[in-house]
């Protein structure tokens, strides 16, 4: 965790749901879970701070080129992403217009406003600012999504260019964040902040007092609901950096706080914690001993993590119920075969996703790399209109196309290996064959 330290990369986690939940100041609640390490994201290099959002496990990990000038070399990060599937094993490239050739941080996610919140190295003109320590100086940034695009990408207002601020947390309802900055004033190294959004504006920060920062780094901080918030400090008890669990009450205030026990601390270093849509697991990020790389993504497994709901937002899924027909001149056959005995396939599914202009340009990098057609599936329902049809007795569906969108067209029946197209409509295909193999 050394190199991380040394440039305070890195951000926490928000999820998507509000619980009234007394199990995380109890010491039996995280004590009794088990642990496995994701292998099949993590390298020999770092990999850290988790977040669940919609069908993707979003992580931080090392830029393939770049490294960060100043005494304190050390490698540039990204957003990077992986399905989360059983075994998480179907990474892809997340948010390309985000990353830059500089450091980006984990992501922070405002369902309320479709905005996400992440912390990135600073620049003026086309080079980073390093600070007086020879590190990069970070600030935190916002950018609107739509329809799979990155918008309006700003510094949130609060951020001076003197100070460090990262690892932004924002609150279900996108009013309150939990940062943290070397503002002047603080405690220790690196402090944790609040600040809550007022008539659309981010008030002052304030620090969030001795209960929780101390002479060390107090940072990583994720605010699940409204006021459980879990945090990694590395206070020099000879653990590590560690997790924490504390409560903030109605004036934005920590009453105390709780150390998280084994198997979520260890010896060494531990942050950066997330729980799951489903509520039934927690993953976060270490570098204790037995790992694959330097700093690994581990998931927590309960017997029952029993968190009752408040209220659930819109976590970033989109819906794929029928919207109705595609209206327009242009029509398309699209005929359904059984490969090996050339019989039409009745009842089969026809999903259409519609791109709208730039949207399908992160869709057509996972083609281009060979991505499965998993991953195809759920990058596309994420981003693109969808229309969903059904085969007639002679295997035939017969859809109107818009003009000038790129389509991706995704065929399933049960007992059958699923296939796909791709297609611009400007290419006039008024007739497509998909022959689909037996499982």
């Amino acid at each position: 965790m050394v190199k991380f330290c040394l440039t305070f990369i890195g951000m926490a986690l928000v999820a998507n749901v509000f619980c009234q939940s007394s199990n995380f100041s109890s010491t039996s609640f995280w004590s009794e879970a088990s642990v496995r390490n994701l292998a099949a994201v993590n390298t020999v290099d770092e990999e850290f701070s988790p977040y669940i959002w919609s069908d993707y496990l979003i992580y931080i990990g090392v830029q393939k080129k770049g490294r960060v000038s100043g005494k304190n070399s050390s490698p540039y990060f990204d957003i990077k992403a992986s399905l989360t599937t059983e075994d998480f094993d179907k990474n892809f490239i997340f948010a390309s217009g985000l990353n830059s050739r500089f450091h980006e941080g984990p992501i922070s996610w405002d369902p309320s406003s479709n905005v996400l919140y992440f912390t990135r190295a600073h620049t003026e003109g086309s080079e980073a600012v390093i600070d007086q320590f020879g590190r990069h100086l970070l600030q935190i940034y916002m950018a609107v999504y739509s329809k799979g695009n990155w918008e309006n990408i700003q510094k949130v207002g609060f951020c001076n260019s003197g100070d460090n601020f990262c690892h932004p947390a924002v609150n279900a309802l996108g009013d309150k964040m939990v940062f943290a900055s070397t503002l002047d004033g603080g405690k220790g190294k690196m402090d944790l902040y609040l600040s809550e959004k007022v008539n659309g504006t981010w008030n002052t920060p304030q620090n969030l007092g001795e209960t929780t920062n101390t002479e060390g780094n107090d940072w990583f901080p994720f605010l699940y609901g409204d006021n459980h918030l879990f945090y990694a400090s590395d206070i020099k008890d000879g653990n590590g950096m560690d997790i924490y669990y504390a409560r903030l009450n109605e004036l934005g205030q920590i009453e105390s706080k709780n150390r998280l026990p084994y198997p979520i601390n260890s010896v060494k270093d531990d942050f950066g914690l997330v729980i799951s849509k489903e509520k039934n697991r927690v993953f976060f990020s270490s570098n204790r001993s037995g790992g694959v790389g330097k700093d690994d993504l581990y998931e927590v497994l309960f017997s029952e993590l029993n968190l009752s709901e408040e209220i659930e937002l819109d976590s970033g899924e989109r819906s794929n119920e029928n919207i109705g027909n595609i209206t327009n001149e242009n029509s398309l056959e699209v005929i359904i075969k059984n490969k090996q005995s050339k019989t039409s396939l009745n009842d089969a599914e026809l999903q259409v996703f519609v791109f709208e202009g730039t949207q399908a340009t992160n869709f057509l990098e996972q083609v281009n790399n060979n991505s499965d057609l998993q991953l195809l599936e759920v990058l596309a329902r994420n981003t693109a209109e969808s229309y969903s049809y059904n085969s007639n007795q002679s295997g035939s569906v017969e859809i109107n196309l818009p003009p000038n969108k790129q389509i991706f067209l995704l065929v399933k029946k049960e007992g059958y290996v699923s296939d796909w197209n791709f297609i611009h409509t400007r290419q006039n295909i008024d007739r497509m064959v998909f022959e689909l193999n037996k499982n």
